[in-house]
Parts: structure tokens; C-alpha cells; sequence
């Protein structure tokens, strides 16, 4: 079972803290694999690791199934995450995405997925 996401970009937002918060919403592609209920992904981690913004790991949720059905076998679930209040940056950044997760059910899955991935910084109109 091979997984892939829709999305390697992370976007950084300026808060009222003037801190950043980074969003991130890819879809994730299971290959291969049955349409398991969400509910079935257990102990789901996202991490990213980056020179400019640092190791920090994200608040997860699934916002729940895709409404995409994929042509061929598979699952495609769709993942809303967000991490708050990190130190201001003016610069994109190349970065790491590290997913982990269990499925619990018939088919037990561990899955460790590294991707590559680009940090977007958009500043408030003020800062432009």
C-alpha cells in the first residue's frame, strides 16, 4: 500500500500575536487499499521539519472522507492541520512532511511517509 498526498504546501499566516500560524490541507491517497472509515486511522501524527520554521507537529483532524472517488483501488481521506503561534519569518522555506499513523482493522497498517514539501509565507497587507 503506497500513500500520497494532493498537496506539499504549507502556508504561514501572520496572526494577531504576530506570530504564524501554518495551515495545511492535503488530501491523502491510500493505494491499494479498501475505503476504510476514517475512525479506522489510529495515532495519526504530521510533523514538519524545517531550517527556518523548526520541528514542530501539527493538530490533526480529518474532515472526513473525500468526496473524490479515486478510478482505481483505493482510499482518499482529507486531512485539516494546523500549527499556532510560530515565530514570524518574512522567507518561503523548503521543508519535510512526516506522516504517521495505524490503521486498526483487518487489514493492521503502520505507515511512516516522509515528503518533500514548500512553506508559503503571506504577509498582512501591512508588512508587503
Amino acid at each position: 500500500m503506497t500513500v500520497h498526498i494532493s498537496t506539499a504546501t504549507v502556508f504561514a499566516h501572520e496572526n494577531q500575536n504576530n506570530l504564524m500560524n501554518l495551515h495545511f490541507n492535503p488530501m491523502v491517497y491510500f493505494d491499494d487499499c479498501w475505503e476504510f472509515p476514517a475512525g479506522y486511522l489510529d495515532k495519526i501524527k504530521w510533523v514538519i521539519e524545517s531550517e527556518i520554521y523548526g520541528n514542530h507537529e501539527f493538530t490533526s483532524e480529518i474532515s472526513g472522507s473525500s468526496l473524490i472517488e479515486s478510478a482505481q483501488k483505493g482510499n482518499v481521506l482529507e486531512f485539516h492541520l494546523v500549527i499556532k503561534n510560530v515565530p514570524f519569518q518574512y522567507e518561503n522555506s523548503a521543508c519535510k512532511l512526516k506522516f504517521t499513523a495505524v490503521l486498526n482493522s483487518h487489514e493492521h497498517r503502520e505507515f511512516d511517509e516522509e515528503f518533500w514539501g514548500v512553506v508559503k509565507t503571506r504577509w498582512s497587507k501591512g508588512l508587503q
